[in-house]
């Protein structure tokens, strides 16, 4: 299984037994914009796995400064 199989199954694993994502539930997540990547894998498999909406938050270091 190569790299971003694995990367998949993880995404899809996070959501299906981390989150418990029930069909019908909202998600929100709140993540780095370096993990663009890996955060749409997780949307993806949130809504295939029946989530009525992913609200996402994004951040980064130098915006969090701003807000200090």
């Amino acid at each position: 299984m190569d790299l971003e199989a694995r990367i998949d199954k993880y995404a899809e694993l996070l959501v299906e037994k981390g989150c418990a994502l029930e069909r019908g539930q909202e998600l929100y997540i709140n993540s780095p914009v370096q993990t663009v990547e890996f955060t749409r894998k997780v949307v993806k498999s949130a809504y295939e796995h029946g989530a009525s909406y992913v609200t996402i938050n994004w951040s980064d270091g130098l915006i969090g400064r701003y807000a200090y």
